[in-house]
This record gives C-alpha cells, sequence and structure tokens, in this order.
C-alpha cells in the first residue's frame, strides 16, 4: 500500500490485532480489512432489520409489500 494514515489505537486493540494477526496467519492490515468488512455488513443488516421492522408496523404499506410479493411468485410458474 503506498499511502498510509496513522491512527491512534489502544494498547488494547493493538495486542489484540497482533494476536488475531498472529493466529489467523495474516497481516495486521489483512485483520484490519477484514474486521471492517464484517462491521460494514453488520451495519448494512441492522439498517435493513429496521427498515423492515419500520415497513410491518405500517400496515397499509405491509400489505402493499405482500401484494408485491405475491405478484412476483407467479413469474417462474414452478409452484414454488
Amino acid at each position: 500500500m503506498s499511502d498510509t494514515t496513522a491512527i491512534a489505537i489502544s494498547p488494547e486493540t493493538h495486542r489484540a490485532l497482533l494476536e488475531l494477526a498472529e493466529q489467523t496467519h495474516c497481516s495486521v492490515e489483512t485483520v484490519l480489512q477484514k474486521a471492517i468488512e464484517t462491521h460494514r455488513r453488520q451495519v448494512f443488516l441492522d439498517g435493513t432489520n429496521e427498515a423492515f421492522a419500520a415497513l410491518r408496523e405500517d400496515e397499509a404499506a405491509w400489505q402493499a409489500y405482500a401484494a408485491e410479493l405475491s405478484s412476483w411468485d407467479a413469474t417462474l410458474h414452478d409452484g414454488l
């Protein structure tokens, strides 16, 4: 990587990164990249869950969503 940026992390976090890197036979950078990607995915899923919860609370919107899903069920004509 040609550009680097220094960030401050606690000694505990640094030790955890080093331990994970050693356990997984990866670089600290790879451990950080994987951790960030995992966190990014979790934030996305949390947002999706919140949106579905809000949709479920709106009866009219939920019925419209269910009707749309039902119309898509017929597109393959496979009975599944």
